[in-house]
């Protein structure tokens, strides 16, 4: 989620770009498997997320680098962009020796600006903490809703800011309905929460909040598909039929 002190610091796009970054970084640190000691992440990947194009992405990964709140190289082929994000002591130095660096004309950076960026740092790692503890027990849980965590799980990262979406929709709608839908994403080929949360604002939307709209939903294709079957049945075009007496 986006950091208080970098949206104020940075800007919102910053923060939020930070944010998915650091979640996906934590991700993939916890299960061992950062490719020497960074994580991919492409634009796409990050327009899903966000809606951010990629001028505002490239605007706001430049600001990071520049604070040294990250660090970014491309590799792989087609090349794609990984990113590491710098602890507190490293991001702490390269932001003063960018204060001392920068003509007092471009920034105007002060002491102050300087504390700033060390406060940042400091809520960076905290944040980061309780993060990577609250999305790893969501999918550990027992009962129907770790199982769908699980489930979700297994089809992308379940970032903190993912599983607090989905959080909401179970106490809003219920697990059932949560189940429901991502079953019918994943038979569609939408294997994503945003389809999921699409198909219950449907049901809600054709049947209300009745115990269960996907029964209703397959009752109306089916009778649809019989009306449809029928009347191509009984839409003949007599004026073709031979005139012939068998």
């Amino acid at each position: 989620m986006a950091d208080n002190d970098i949206m104020e610091t940075l800007g919102g796009t910053c923060a939020v770009i930070y944010g998915i970054i650091r979640e996906t970084y934590l991700f993939w640190q916890s299960k061992g498997e950062l490719v020497d000691g960074y994580c991919y992440l492409t634009e796409p990947t990050i327009y899903k997320r966000t809606m951010y194009g990629k001028r505002l992405q490239r605007a706001a990964i430049k600001k990071l680098l520049e604070h040294g709140l990250i660090e970014r190289k491309f590799c792989g082929m087609p090349r794609r962009q990984c990113f590491k994000i710098l602890n507190f002591s490293q991001s702490a130095q390269m932001n003063l020796q960018v204060g001392a660096n920068e003509p007092t004309s471009s920034y105007k950076r002060t002491d102050k600006s300087a504390q700033m960026n060390l406060q940042v740092g400091a809520n960076v790692c905290l944040s980061n903490t309780r993060d990577n503890t609250r999305y790893n027990t969501r999918a550990e849980e027992g009962g129907e809703e770790g199982e769908l965590y699980r489930n979700i799980q297994q089809y992308g990262m379940l970032s903190p800011l993912l599983a607090e979406r989905i959080k909401k929709d179970i106490d809003d709608y219920g697990i059932a309905w949560c189940k429901e839908a991502f079953e019918v994403a994943k038979r569609r080929g939408k294997a994503n929460w945003s389809y999921a949360q699409g198909v219950i604002k449907r049901w809600e939307g054709e049947y209300g909040r009745v115990e269960k709209p996907w029964e209703l939903e397959r009752n109306d294709r089916k009778t649809n598909s019989n009306r449809q079957s029928t009347k191509a049945r009984t839409d003949v075009d007599w004026s073709k039929e031979s005139d012939e007496i068998c």
